[in-house]
């Protein structure tokens, strides 16, 4: 879909629609859907923990876990995800960064002030294609002081998309996470999408209810590793520093949640 598109069509409306064939338990949809998915996707299940039988519904197979040491966690910061490296690079004293050549505030991407801690620290974007594993996890030891939920748009986030529409990670649904970490800050930004059902933190039962803004005040002390949300359908994520780092990863090239990112 491209962006002139997606602009016109009902999104909230059509990814809850699908969000309820997503969840549903009834076996034939459950097994047609996740059939179908994996025959257009190419999905590696491999690295599944279950088979796709095991799954109750469509989410919780989008959702999957992976096998127990499928993903080897590196030493130092790791990253948070599977997915393409989109984009990564120096936040700037004006704390604005770029996308596909649009240009948008770290303000308006978290929806809070207060951002001085990383007007000279470093951002990265990981795109997850709908076949890759949508847990996301903590790269590093911290302390999870807030979240906010912020409603917003449902634009797909592929890279065509987020080409034509400027300034989209700020404009779509999203769930930010605020840490400390030893030595400074971090941010984590879970950005919803185009036919997201939800995004789901691990301290909720449910995802988050659309187009509600919720605040929470937290206090959970995490390892690295530890998981920290799941995409039921989407997505992209993106995580903010508010140290320098020198980067060695590949942009445009696949990564692994658990590989070294510096």
């Amino acid at each position: 879909m491209n962006g002139i598109f997606q602009k016109i069509i009902p999104k909230h409306s059509l990814s809850r629609i699908i969000g309820i064939l997503c969840k549903s338990e009834i076996v034939f949809i459950k097994r047609f859907l996740i059939s179908i998915f994996c025959s257009f996707y190419k999905v590696d299940l491999s690295e599944a923990k279950n088979t796709k039988e095991e799954y109750k519904t469509f989410n919780d197979f989008f959702s999957r876990e992976l096998k127990p040491d499928c993903r080897p966690v590196s030493s130092g910061l790791c990253l948070p995800c599977d997915g393409l490296i989109a984009d990564y690079g120096e936040i700037r004293e004006n704390l604005r960064l770029e996308a596909k050549g649009h240009h948008f505030s770290v303000g308006d991407l978290v929806g809070q002030s207060g951002l001085e801690h990383f007007s000279k620290g470093s951002h990265l974007t990981v795109y997850l294609a709908p076949s890759d594993y949508h847990r996301v996890h903590m790269p590093i030891n911290g302390r999870l002081t807030s979240a906010n939920y912020i409603p917003g748009e449902l634009f797909s986030v592929n890279p065509k998309t987020v080409a034509e529409i400027p300034g989209l990670y700020a404009k779509n649904e999203r769930l930010v996470f605020n840490f400390e970490i030893d030595g400074g800050r971090m941010i984590i930004i879970m950005v919803g999408a185009a036919i997201v059902a939800g995004i789901k933190p691990f301290w909720r039962k449910a995802a988050f209810e659309p187009r509600v803004y919720k605040r929470e005040k937290l206090n959970y002390c995490l390892n690295k590793g530890d998981e920290i949300g799941l995409f039921e359908m989407g997505s992209t994520v993106i995580m903010l520093l508010s140290n320098r780092l020198d980067f060695t990863l590949k942009k445009h090239g696949k990564a692994f949640y658990g590989q070294s990112i510096s």
